[in-house]
């Protein structure tokens, strides 16, 4: 029984559907009361790692911008949903300010009720009409547009790079989520074959019960045999992981119409906007390519659009968080390293070996989130990233990295290769390529919590209310996971910081008592309430601990 064990899920991004139906009024040929999807299937909305304007702020200064401090900025989602993704900053940054909206009005009345219990005072939601956002709201330092633009008709796109023009302050960046060619025509296969399948189905739950059908039924029967057959199971099997409100909203939209990247470009140039970068960064050199294809890159030079549309086909991309800029602001691409030495850094990564020894010459690797790793042998390297996989989720400067580093290879016996920069340029280019793997997150300014556990524990406010609503909560780093065990629950809901471990301990007694959970020795059940008291008792230390490093304490 080891609750809460310290990971964060997977990245958002390609595996959540898009909010078509929030900006635009879907009205039934028969009827005449709009109907709005998200009121008939609410969508789970979760914090978004990288719609943060932490990491909005940190892409832009790297490429010359100065964007608002994080502490003290102005931010606008459209899309917002409930506000799950705009809570968890307003509670973070009181100083800021944060409005969202969406015309779908059942979650807007839950994130009020949110927004109410919590007792926010900077942040205001709203149900509206996209096509209705009025032209005197103000200026916003951030504006995010996650899981629309490609999920609704013409003239609400052109309303998003709108409102992404005409409401972004000077130094301004705006943030747009889309699904995109080439790699969206697999999905796009797989989508027809789902409507086509459903045509019959009038209720949205026999809909999503039909399209889960249907791919079953497709990933059992495709010939493992053939390449396409292989294929075809394989993307049947990762829709049967989504979540029902995300095939519903997704897969069997009525509009879902992903574009190339140049497309998207043009169209933020029309409005007046300029690429600048992805959320997740990459540089030239991450690229696995061939050599052929890396010289091809290398000579289309200061063409950035054109650099990342064949870098789309390479990879077959099928969805992009992009960034934008207003189309005056100049971008310096040699990236700013006295921002890299500004910034902080928290692990992303895990080194897949038994034993790192540094000494030994021999390259280790070090694996991200995404799929993305690193190998290094170089001494310095090891002991920096090591540093700071065993220190998660503690955040360091690149001082305090390269001193611990070092502090490691003295206590291993051996000196700084005298070809490391001491001054921290090679320490930046360690940490600029793992950001680009996504093997750390670059923060400049880092999240408020605490890693040792207190005589009466105090857990985030934003958790304990996420999880009298359901069971996803958003961790102080802005990652969102799921917290389905009934313990695990319960534990978190308790540490209000009025309970001594005791009474912790006694909290969750009532959920054994009712048969709720059960704790276990050797893998069976024990039922007697002492025994059960006694075996939480020793194992609660490290589920605080576990609880700690999610990272869900405040005090």
């Amino acid at each position: 029984m080891l609750w809460l064990q310290p990971t964060i899920t997977s990245e958002q991004g390609q595996d959540r559907c898009g909010s078509g139906g929030r900006f635009f009024r879907v009205t039934a040929p028969v009827m005449k009361v709009a109907v709005n999807p998200y009121d008939e299937v609410p969508y789970n909305n979760c914090a978004i790692l990288h719609t943060h304007p932490n990491r909005l702020a940190v892409m832009a200064s790297l490429l010359g911008m100065k964007p608002a401090p994080v502490k003290r900025c102005r931010v606008l989602e459209l899309g917002c949903g409930d506000g799950s993704n705009l809570i968890p900053m307003a509670y973070a940054f009181p100083e800021s300010r944060f409005f969202g909206v969406d015309l779908a009005g059942r979650p807007i009345s839950k994130g009020e009720g949110m927004i109410k219990e919590l007792g926010l005072q900077n942040i205001a939601l709203q149900q509206m009409d996209i096509l209705d956002f009025p032209k005197d709201a103000g200026e916003f330092d951030y504006i995010i547009t996650y899981g629309i633009y490609s999920w609704v008709p013409d003239s609400v796109r052109d309303k998003i790079l709108e409102i992404s023009k005409a409401n972004l302050a000077p130094q301004g960046v705006a943030f747009v989520s889309y699904n995109t060619y080439p790699g969206w025509r697999i999905r796009q296969m797989i989508r027809e074959m789902m409507q086509y399948h459903v045509t019959s189905c009038a209720e949205p739950l026999r809909k999503i019960q039909q399209a889960q059908a249907l791919a079953q039924f497709l990933c059992q029967s495709a010939d493992q045999e053939t390449s396409i057959g292989r294929l075809l199971a394989e993307e049947m099997r990762e829709v049967l992981k989504r979540p029902e409100a995300g095939i519903y909203h997704d897969d069997l939209a009525s509009i879902n119409e992903p574009v190339y990247f140049y497309q998207f470009a043009a169209h933020a140039a029309k409005h007046g906007l300029q690429f600048l970068a992805e959320t997740q960064f990459t540089t030239r050199q991450d690229v696995s390519a061939t050599p052929e294809m890396a010289e091809t890159l290398s000579r289309l030079g200061a063409d950035i659009v054109k650099r990342e549309q064949y870098l789309d086909f390479l990879e077959c991309r099928r969805f992009r968080q992009t960034m934008l800029c207003h189309d005056r602001v100049p971008v310096d691409r040699d990236i700013d390293f006295e921002v890299l030495k500004s910034a902080k850094y928290i692990s992303l990564s895990r080194l897949e070996c038994s034993q790192l020894e540094l000494d030994s010459g021999k390259a280790v690797k070090f694996a991200g989130t995404r799929g993305a790793s690193i190998w290094t042998a170089h001494p310095m390297a090891k002991a920096a990233l090591q540093h700071l996989g065993e220190n998660w989720p503690g955040a360091f400067t690149v001082e305090q990295l390269g001193s611990a580093a070092v502090e490691r290879l003295s206590n291993a016996g051996l000196v700084l290769d005298s070809t490391w920069d001491s001054g921290g340029e090679d320490l930046c280019q360690l940490l600029l390529t793992a950001y680009g793997a996504g093997l750390v997150e670059a923060l400049l300014e880092a999240p408020d919590f605490v890693l040792q556990v207190s005589d009466r524990p105090v857990s985030s406010p934003i958790a304990r209310m996420q999880l009298r609503y359901g069971d996803m909560v958003s961790s102080l780093l802005h990652t969102t996971l799921e917290v389905s065990d009934p313990l695990a629950k319960k534990l978190v809901l308790l540490l209000d910081g009025t309970r001594d471990r005791s009474a912790i301990v006694e909290g969750l007694l009532p959920l054994i008592d009712s048969g709720e959970a059960t704790v276990r020795i050797d893998n069976q059940p024990v039922t007697d309430r002492t025994a059960a008291r006694c075996l939480m008792g020793d194992q609660l230390e490290e589920a605080l601990r576990n609880i700690a490093r999610i990272p869900l304490l405040i005090g």
